[in-house]
C-alpha cells in the first residue's frame, strides 16, 4: 500500500512548520494579539540566529590556519546564514507572501474532484524527494544536538566565543541556544517545500488551463481561458519576484556547505563527523533540486500549452473563433521560467545539472589549494 499525503495535511503541515520558525506570513485579516505574537516570535528567532552567527565568524578567523577545523566551521556558518537570509527575505516579501499562500491555501480547500486529483498527483511526483530532504535536514540538527552528550566537544557548534565556556551555567545556556539555532537551520528547509509548493501549484494551473483549452469550442470558452492565462501569468510573476533572491541565496550557500561538508569526508575524521557531512552534503546537493524540478515542471507545462494553445486555434470552424485562439496561442508562445538577471538564465534540471558539475569543479579547487 502506497504511502498517501493528502494536499490540505500537506500544506498544514507545512504552514505549521513555518509559523514555528517564523518565516510564514501572517494570515490576511490576523487579529493584533497574533501580528503581536507573531513579532515577538520573529524577533527571538533572529535574535537567537545572531547570537551563533557571530561566534561563527569569530570561529572562521580564529581557526584559520587549521584548515579541517576552519572549513567545518565554514559550513555550518553557511548553513546558519540560510536561516537569517530566510528570516529577512521573508520579512520583506511578507505581502507578496500573504496573496500567494492565502490563494493556494484557498484553491486546496475548495479544490473539486479533478483539481484535487491533479493536486495529489503532483504531490506524489514529489512527495519521496521531499519527505528525504527533509528527514535528512532534521536528522543533520539531531547529530549535531547529541555531539555534547556523545563526545568530548563542549558545544554542538564549532565556534569561538572571546569568553570561556567550561563554566557549567554558561555552557547549558550556550548549549540551549545553539540548539535551538540547529534546530532552526533544519527546519528551515521548510523555504525550499514552499518554494517548490508555490512553483508545483503554478504548473498544476497551467496543466488545467491546457485541458480547458483543448476543450474550448465557443468564443466565451477562449476567451475565459486567455483571460485565465493572463492571471496565472500575473500570479507566477509575483511567485518570481518574492523567491528570486531566495533561488540565489540558497545557490550560493549550498555550493560553500557541500565543498566545506565534503572536505571533512576526505579525512580521517571520527565516524560521528563523517556522519554529520554526510547527510550535510547530501542534503545541500539535494536542497536545490527540491525547487528545481517543480521549476522545470512548470516549463514544460507552459510549453506544452502553447502546442495546445496552437492545435485548438487551428481546429475551430469561426474565422472569429480561430483568431482569438491564435492569439492565445502567440502569448503562450514564451514559456513560464524563473530566472535571476545575469546570473541564472533558467532555473530548470539543466541549471541544476550544472550547479553540481560547478561545485565538484570548486571543490577540486578547493583542496587543491588547502593541501597546498
Amino acid at each position: 500500500m502506497k504511502f498517501l499525503i493528502r494536499p490540505k495535511f500537506f500544506f498544514k503541515t507545512l504552514r505549521l512548520i513555518g509559523d514555528m520558525i517564523a518565516i510564514w506570513p501572517k494570515h490576511i485579516g490576523a487579529k493584533k494579539t497574533m501580528i503581536m505574537f507573531h513579532e515577538v516570535k520573529w524577533w527571538l528567532s533572529f535574535t537567537n540566529a545572531t547570537g551563533l552567527l557571530i561566534p561563527l565568524v569569530l570561529g572562521v578567523y580564529y581557526f584559520r590556519n587549521d584548515s579541517i577545523t576552519m572549513t567545518k566551521t565554514l559550513s555550518e556558518l553557511t548553513a546558519l546564514c540560510e536561516v537569517f537570509i530566510n528570516l529577512i527575505q521573508c520579512r520583506l516579501q511578507e505581502k507578496k507572501f500573504q496573496v500567494i499562500l492565502y490563494e493556494i491555501e484557498n484553491f486546496i480547500e475548495n479544490s473539486n474532484e479533478q483539481e484535487e486529483s491533479l493536486l495529489q498527483d503532483y504531490l506524489n511526483r514529489y512527495k519521496t524527494l521531499q519527505l528525504f530532504v527533509g528527514s535528512s535536514f532534521i536528522s543533520t540538527a539531531i547529530l549535531f544536538s547529541c555531539i555534547p552528550i556523545f563526545t568530548s566537544q563542549l558545544l554542538p557548534a564549532d565556534a569561538w566565543y572571546p569568553f570561556s565556556v567550561e563554566y557549567f551555567p554558561i555552557r547549558v545556556f550556550l548549549y540551549i541556544t545553539q540548539v535551538l539555532a540547529i534546530f532552526q537551520t533544519g527546519f528551515g528547509i521548510c523555504v525550499d517545500l514552499t518554494v517548490a509548493t508555490m512553483l508545483w501549484y503554478s504548473a498544476v494551473q497551467i496543466e488545467l488551463l491546457e485541458k480547458n483549452v483543448h476543450k474550448a469550442v465557443s468564443k466565451a470558452e477562449l476567451r475565459e481561458c486567455a483571460r485565465r492565462h493572463q492571471e496565472i501569468i500575473e500570479f507566477t510573476d509575483n511567485i518570481k519576484k518574492g523567491i528570486k533572491f531566495i533561488i540565489l541565496k540558497t545557490n550560493a550557500t549550498m555550493i560553500i556547505v557541500v565543498i566545506c561538508g565534503a572536505f571533512q569526508l576526505i579525512h580521517h575524521e571520527p565516524l560521528e563527523v563523517l556522519l554529520r557531512f554526510t547527510l550535510m552534503v547530501l542534503a545541500g546537493c539535494l536542497r536545490l533540486y527540491v525547487s528545481a524540478k517543480p521549476a522545470d515542471d512548470l516549463k514544460e507545462n507552459s510549453e506544452q500549452l502553447a502546442r495546445t494553445a496552437f492545435q485548438t486555434a487551428l481546429m475551430q470552424k469561426s474565422t472569429s473563433n480561430s483568431k482569438i485562439g491564435l492569439m492565445l496561442a502567440f502569448r503562450c508562445q514564451k514559456p513560464i521560467v524563473l530566472s535571476v538577471t545575469a546570473v541564472i538564465r533558467a532555473y530548470t534540471l539543466q541549471y541544476y545539472a550544472s550547479f553540481l558539475s560547478r561545485t565538484v569543479t570548486y571543490f577540486v579547487n578547493l583542496r587543491a589549494v588547502l593541501d597546498d
